[in-house]
């Protein structure tokens, strides 16, 4: 047996949670255990080549998280998805937004999982019908991230320039182009304005905020690549945009000077604002320049923090928002 690897029982990792008997066999990311029938630390990986269907039908009701979403390819694969009660019992877990924000998934892995379930490029043009669970996943994956107060109109521009197709993580799949993607996705479908991706020159993503979160990805992720000459990108987006924000998410190993077309636009009005979301929290920045706010590294809420960043009494939005959420903020 491979190191690392036993053969257990499928079961959402946590602590205190009784394992349920059914085999299979499962790899354990590092710091996972098997102790005493009971399931302790990170999230396991699924090695599922040979599992039957009916192994699958009882482990099902007692999949959470990530352990439901990354195997929904699977459950396709073994006739389950096309089982009504199989639908009725994943969309009543999809549909329930404290347990979805219970889960922690970040955006990008949501839409890992509505790759799975995506029938073809039909999707993206919205010919082809997709799944039912597909519709549920979107809407778990817009609850997962908290509503955005946001006043004026938001230019978004997502970096997928070559050095953003790295992956975040040494055993992950997801590059920071994805991540960065996912976010703009999101945050142009909640507040709307204008949706960019940027490489060797700007790249307008033909969709409104109502069509499918999918389709602006892939075309994001897809359109880029190469060098990052963010200063042209800017320079054309800016020319006729006249809202309150502008949100960068990048890596920030630019080409150019990129703070050269966002000076003038700054200067126009004092109520304007950037946000510059470094997503791989590299070193050197691309803007050294005041009056421009920073946000380095991931977190599944981050773009929470972009009312925070805008708001005149920061102390008291938080505090606000401890309330709204149950939280104790001091």
């Amino acid at each position: 047996m491979p190191a690392g690897a036993f053969y257990g029982v499928l079961a959402f990792p946590v602590q205190g949670v009784k394992v349920i008997r059914v085999m299979l066999q499962l790899e354990l990311q590092p710091g996972a255990a098997l102790v005493f029938g009971e399931v302790h630390g990170p999230i396991l990986r699924e090695r599922t080549r040979g599992i039957s269907y009916e192994a699958w039908r009882k482990v099902l009701p007692h999949l959470e998280g990530l352990a439901l979403i990354r195997n929904l390819r699977n459950l396709q694969e073994h006739g389950l998805l096309d089982r009504r009660e199989v639908q009725d019992l994943l969309l009543a877990k999809l549909a329930d937004p404290e347990r979805v924000r219970g889960w922690r998934i970040f955006p990008h892995q949501w839409l890992q999982a509505l790759y799975q379930l995506r029938p073809g490029d039909g999707v993206a043009q919205g010919g082809m019908r997709p799944h039912p669970v597909y519709h549920a996943l979107e809407g778990a994956l817009e609850a997962s991230v908290p509503r955005l107060d946001l006043e004026g109109e938001t230019l978004i521009l997502v970096d997928v320039s070559g050095s953003m197709y790295q992956r975040m993580s040494r055993k992950g799949e997801s590059t920071y182009a994805l991540a960065a993607a996912t976010l703009g996705a999101v945050l142009y479908r909640q507040a709307g304005g204008r949706l960019f991706g940027f490489s060797d020159d700007l790249i307008p993503v033909p969709f409104s905020p109502g069509d499918p979160l999918v389709a602006m990805v892939e075309h994001l992720l897809t359109s880029g690549g190469y060098g990052t000459c963010l200063e042209r990108a800017l320079g054309k987006a800016l020319r006729s945009f006249e809202g309150r924000r502008v949100v960068i998410l990048t890596d920030e190993q630019v080409a150019d000077d990129a703070y050269r077309p966002l000076r003038p636009w700054l200067l126009e009005d004092d109520r304007r604002r950037v946000h510059v979301i470094n997503l791989a929290g590299y070193a050197p920045l691309a803007f050294p320049q005041n009056g421009i706010s920073r946000i380095g590294g991931f977190s599944d809420r981050l773009l929470e923090l972009l009312p925070l960043l805008e708001a005149q009494d920061p102390i008291g939005w938080m505090k606000a928002f401890g309330r709204e959420h149950g939280l104790e903020v001091g």
